[in-house]
């Protein structure tokens, strides 16, 4: 790539975007990344973050980074993350 995006991670510009186009509620969204980039992306847009080992980044690169990330929750692979989330999201509002 030649230029510079804010859509490329770990820019937020991917986040905001769909909060912008698609009325995401950031702060109530979850994102599910397996490298550091994901996270700090969703972190710098206020979106809840958990990491999956199913990647190639390893515990050591999530303590290193800079800036640093803190997932709420590291997961063996999507299908713990998924049960994660639907342990700890809230439910929605009634209509």
């Amino acid at each position: 790539y030649t230029y510079a995006c804010r859509c490329r991670k770990p820019l937020p510009g991917l986040f905001l975007d769909a909060a912008q186009d698609y009325r995401v509620d950031l702060a109530r969204s979850f994102a599910v990344g397996d490298a550091v980039r994901d996270l700090q992306a969703a972190e710098a847009a206020g979106v809840r973050a958990l990491w999956v080992r199913s990647g190639r980044t390893r515990e050591e690169d999530l303590e290193r980074a800079d800036p640093p990330v803190h997932p709420l929750a590291r997961c063996a692979d999507l299908g713990e993350a998924a049960r994660w989330i639907l342990a700890h999201a809230e439910a929605p509002a009634p209509r």
